[in-house]
């Protein structure tokens, strides 16, 4: 009997974690959580397919993350 292929129910992708600053990757870790939290009591409300963004501006350059 063979096992059933394995899927992909999530995909997480942090751009240039390295390059951000300790708040910046705060900042980040704690959206997560908030996203964990809303999924957690909401998820039966999701489609089929859920996208979340973490969007910043650039303060001084286009190089600048958080």
């Amino acid at each position: 009997m063979s096992k059933a292929p394995l899927k992909s129910a999530a995909v997480l992708t942090i751009h240039r974690a390295s390059d951000m600053s300790n708040e910046g990757r705060a900042a980040i870790a704690a959206w997560l959580v908030k996203q964990a939290e809303h999924l957690t009591e909401w998820g039966t409300e999701y489609q089929g397919r859920f996208t979340a963004r973490y969007l910043y501006a650039n303060r001084d350059s286009d190089s600048q993350i958080p």
